[in-house]
């Protein structure tokens, strides 16, 4: 790429500048992007940590069925207010909202101003590596805080018209697709065709997320363009002037957007369009990189903090793959151009060569590209890839425009005349979904890589860059190379020393341990965290690229220790990670305590090994030996608890589980713990009273004590008194309830360090 062909594009240098001046900004204000309320933020305007209620008072933008959540309607309101004894206090600026949830939305109307009354809610953070955000995805989308049991106590009369037409016009032909298509195959046209995601099926969608086809359900250029595109055609057919076939393709657009709720997509899309009505307009030539960099600035001269919503960077990758990329590729190797044009005497053999050859390989080629770009962004979001994808793409993207024309068909005409239009449809709709189903549940061609390092990902784009620019003038080995490069940069390397991660798994324990291309997992369970698996232990192992479990060690059988192996074991194909073997303590398999786990681990094809003290686990120069309790010597679940000692070079760190005194009685008579020079202690039973004795920590005597509880449960954890003693005979302390993951980094001479997800 030249230098005059950026500078013959000035819109791109304002977007490229106001990119980089954003990520600056984040870089050394990093407060700055941090707009939404917090509960222990001093300026918090309400002063308030959640839970209380209060009345607010805001301007309807969109309202929004959750069916979901009990029949629940979500209002987005703008311009909010919070009522106080002195009057109102402004809280929204420009580009910001709340979300006030309510059940009774009769007579509200879009533009409209309302009071609401309900209780304060805040947006969590998420508490380890690979949960769901809430507080930064909200935060990006510029929504400050929720509003939970919300009643209306009072409704404006005013309100806009456009708006509330255009919403009555969303629940008009959701109402119709809702009696002309099963409830599944409703839920996604409602997606595709109105952007409306609250009612589809988790499952599907996923299906969908996990098969890389998930971009067919958000409205963006796909469906914008074709749409408008198929308007701006009708009406030019018709004889109109060009000027009022623009004007009249520009107002449906609009009044699109504002249906499907302005999302970022849709918005991106709709300027480009708008940029491509435009040059129709003035006869001018259209420019696709430059359409999206100006879609880019009003987007972000918008709200900034989109810059780092998935949505925003998946939405402009996918373009900037076509217009950037693709095109460049294409370019440069002018050679590939020749091969794929075919020149015969038949002009019908050119044609079908140039619909079937040339469609397939250019189709090929851009879902590559789309795939090859995106790829960072859904790796930083999802953790996983299908390299599958490509061609399921190549298949299911022509397909849309079959689909849209059809269900349109299909809306208009209703179940007489439109029949057939219907039935295509449900074929293609179940072609989708059995397809995704498919290779979802055959695991096939899905790897969990993990959320890559920036520092990975700017070098990637710039290999990847490279090989587009230079195509031509290198010959095939190294553009092998430039891309076996990139494949390399995106992979999940082995741990350099020992990585020690305490979960917050809420009220329950859960630990995850890395070293070299070995992965161990200590207990995962809970009791006040439902699906602890899918939101927490799942995500997590995902986020740093684990594919394998090599072995598992239930201290007992406590829900709160278990509960989330099980989830583990069940999602092993869909979630693409192998649980190898699972240690427990001998003396409990007899006693029913792991029955279940038993039957889930035989099913799965996973071993379930027998260990007691003086059994070991080595690796190199890492050592799990367990230490409690002893063959046959089985009491009650907790003092029959597995406690391990690991070390590492000369790290030392004790896993406890839930033993109590009478266990750490008989551990501080068999063992010299004063030689050991425990580095780590994991705070047996969350540090319950009748754990962690005088005696025991006293011999210990660990440099660093950690505690998984949850920061509100029904026992107290932790107790005064255990930590008092803990305060005389350790160092530092660190709870999940107020760290959230507590890290601890070993290297290979043992010295350690320890970080907490939650500063």
């Amino acid at each position: 790429m030249r230098r005059d062909d950026i500078l013959a594009r000035p819109v791109c240098l304002i977007a490229i500048l106001l990119v980089i001046g954003i990520l600056l900004a984040d870089l050394l204000f990093p407060d700055i992007r941090d707009k939404g309320y917090d509960p222990d933020d001093p300026h918090n305007p309400m002063g308030d940590t959640g839970g209380s209620e209060f009345e607010w008072v805001g301007k309807v933008a969109a309202i929004k069925h959750k069916a979901s959540y009990g029949d629940t309607y979500i209002l987005e309101l703008k311009d909010v207010s919070v009522v106080t004894d002195t009057g109102e206090m402004k809280l929204t600026g420009f580009g910001q909202s709340v979300q006030a949830m309510t059940d009774e939305p009769r007579g509200i109307r879009i533009g409209s101003y309302v009071a609401v009354k309900g209780r304060l809610s805040y947006y969590e953070h998420a508490r380890n590596d690979g949960e769901f955000d809430a507080y930064s995805f909200y935060n990006n989308r510029g929504v400050l805080f929720a509003i939970s049991n919300g009643e209306i106590t009072w409704n404006g009369d005013e309100y806009s018209f456009v708006g509330q037409a255009m919403y009555e016009t969303g629940q008009y032909y959701a109402d119709r697709l809702e009696n002309t298509y099963d409830e599944e195959d409703a839920s996604i046209l409602k997606a595709m065709l109105l952007g409306v995601k609250e009612d589809m099926d988790y499952e599907v969608k996923e299906s969908f997320q996990k098969c890389g086809v998930a971009h067919i359900l958000a409205i963006s250029g796909l469906h914008i363009t074709f749409l408008c595109m198929t308007l701006y055609n009708l009406l030019i057919r018709t004889g109109l002037r060009k000027q009022i076939c623009v004007a009249l393709s520009e107002c449906f657009l609009i009044l699109y957007v504002i249906m499907v709720g302005a999302t970022a997509s849709a918005l991106r899309a709709g300027c480009m369009f708008t940029l491509f009505l435009s040059a129709k307009v003035m006869k001018r030539s259209y420019d696709m990189l430059t359409a999206v960099s100006f879609a880019s600035i009003m987007l972000l001269l918008r709200n900034p903090g989109v810059l780092w919503d998935v949505s925003f960077q998946l939405s402009f990758a996918a373009v900037l793959g076509v217009g950037l990329f693709y095109k460049l590729f294409m370019n440069n190797t002018v050679y590939l151009k020749e091969k794929l044009k075919m020149r015969h005497d038949d002009l019908l053999k050119n044609r079908l060569f140039n619909i079937f050859v040339h469609g397939t390989c250019s189709n090929a080629l851009v879902s590559f590209f789309v795939y090859a770009v995106t790829l960072p962004v859904l790796l930083s979001c999802y953790y996983e890839t299908a390299i599958y994808s490509i061609l399921l793409n190549i298949i299911i993207v022509p397909l849309m425009s079959v689909l849209l024309v059809a269900a349109i068909l299909g809306l208009i005409f209703g179940d007489a005349i439109g029949l057939p239009a219907i039935v295509i449809v449900k074929s293609i709709l179940y072609f989708y979904k059995n397809s995704c189903s498919w290779f979802e549940a055959s695991g096939m061609g899905r790897v969990n890589l993990g959320a890559p390092e920036i520092w990975k990902v700017v070098l990637y784009y710039l290999l990847l860059l490279c090989l587009c620019i230079y195509a031509g003038r290198f010959g095939i080995p190294v553009r092998l190379g430039c891309l076996i490069t990139c494949v390399m940069l995106m992979l999940p390397y082995p741990v350099n020393g020992l990585q020690v991660h305490v979960l917050d798994v809420g009220q329950g324990d859960g630990l995850v341990m890395f070293c070299g291309d070995k992965v161990f997992l200590f207990d995962g369970g809970s009791t006040s965290v439902q699906k602890l698996g899918k939101k927490r232990l799942i995500p997590f192992l995902k986020y740093h690229g684990v594919n394998k479990v090599d072995a598992v060690f239930l201290s007992h059988a406590d829900k709160d220790h278990i509960s989330g192996i099980f989830e583990l074991l069940d999602s092993e194909i869909r979630e693409c990670i192998d649980v190898k073997k699972i240690y427990v303590y001998d003396g409990a398999l007899d006693n029913g305590g792991f029955d279940d786990i038993r039957s889930e681990a035989a099913e799965h094809d996973c071993g379930l090994i027998g260990i007691s003290a003086g059994d070991m686990y080595c690796y190199k120069n890492l050592s799990i030996a367990c230490i409690y309790p002893h063959e046959g010597r089985y009491t009650e679940p907790n003092n029959s608890s597995l406690v391990m000692k690991i070390d590492y070079g000369e790290f030392c760190m004790i896993e406890t589980g839930d033993v109590e005194n009478e266990g750490e009685c008989v551990i501080d008579e068999e063992y010299d713990m004063t030689s050991w020079d425990t580095d780590v202690l994991k705070v047996a039973h969350h540090g319950s009273v009748s754990s962690s004795g005088e005696a025991f920590l006293e011999e210990m005597k660990p440099l660093v004590s950690v505690i998984s509880v949850a920061e509100y449960n029904p026992y107290g954890h932790p107790h005064r008194e255990t930590m008092q003693r803990l305060s005389k005979n350790t160092g530092d302390i660190y709870m999940t309830s107020t760290c959230g993951c507590i890290s601890i980094y070993v290297d290979k001479r043992g010295r350690f360090r320890v970080k907490s997800k939650i500063a």
